[in-house]
């Protein structure tokens, strides 16, 4: 399918992705800030740093650089507090140096706000805010948000398996200068799986459409626990969008071994 000439066009410059993380960092804190000051004793801070580098040489030079951190209020449901934050950012970069030169390869940033609330121990709502620039399928600035409903089919101390479905809207504006908004519905699933004490599986996926556009995303990690609190992660993104610009590729894939900091 080619990318249609009806879209819009923007003559306004695009805001910088970091000014969009700024804003989506100060909501964040802003807002659990709040729940920090009802009830500190119900608090329950949790997070994750993870971090890969890259350096190949021979026909090509290729550095290869990718980082990404969570941080999340009320994991888990607490009756006594059933409102939850969670915000997280990711930078995915690789340069290619042929013959001297060097060239950016790929260029992937995204950050997203999620404020959520427990309707009871299995289920619970989640809306969220979310940016993305993406180099290789042409994305200048991507933006989307969602409600969702989320239930929990399978909890047990070594299986977690989670459905949601919800309204997303999406807003795309590409680097021909040319966009796509509307708005439409999402599914997702989420299962996280302990195989041995040390191995871990994890599966995330979220299907977004709407009549003129699809994103879709799948990402998929095995970690080997080395501490408590660190882990080796062999991780796979893909990302799907069903229109970009001509000269672009309409997915984007990505595979890390990853260094995980659970704090």
């Amino acid at each position: 399918m080619m990318f249609t000439p009806a879209l819009s066009t923007h003559n306004q410059p695009r805001k910088p992705w970091q000014s969009t993380l700024y804003t989506l960092s100060a909501c964040a804190v802003l807002v659990s800030g709040s729940a920090l000051a009802a009830d500190a004793g119900t608090n329950d801070w949790t997070g994750n740093f993870t971090i890969s580098f890259e350096q190949s040489s021979g026909s090509n030079d290729i550095t290869d650089l990718n980082a990404s951190f969570t941080v999340q209020h009320n994991q888990n449901f607490q009756q006594s507090n059933p409102v939850r934050h969670s915000f997280s950012a990711a930078s995915d970069s690789e340069k290619t140096k042929i013959s001297g030169v060097s060239k950016t390869t790929r260029d992937k940033k995204s950050a997203a706000y999620v404020l959520g609330y427990y309707l009871d121990k299995p289920s619970h709502i989640d809306a969220t805010i979310a940016y993305l620039e993406d180099m290789s399928t042409g994305i200048d600035e991507g933006k989307y948000a969602s409600v969702e409903y989320i239930r929990k089919v399978i909890n047990t101390p070594t299986h977690q398996l989670s459905f949601g479905a919800g309204l997303a809207y999406l807003d795309f504006a590409y680097t021909d200068n040319t966009s796509l908004d509307g708005v439409g519905g999402l599914l997702s699933y989420d299962y996280n799986g302990k195989l041995t004490s040390d191995i871990s599986f994890k599966q995330k996926t979220l299907f977004q459409a709407t009549s003129d556009l699809r994103y879709n995303t799948i990402n998929t990690g095995l970690s080997y626990a080395l501490t408590e609190n660190t882990s080796l992660a062999l991780t796979h993104n893909y990302i799907y969008i069903s229109e970009v610009p001509m000269k672009a590729n309409k997915d984007d894939q990505s595979t890390n071994l990853k260094l995980s900091i659970n704090f």
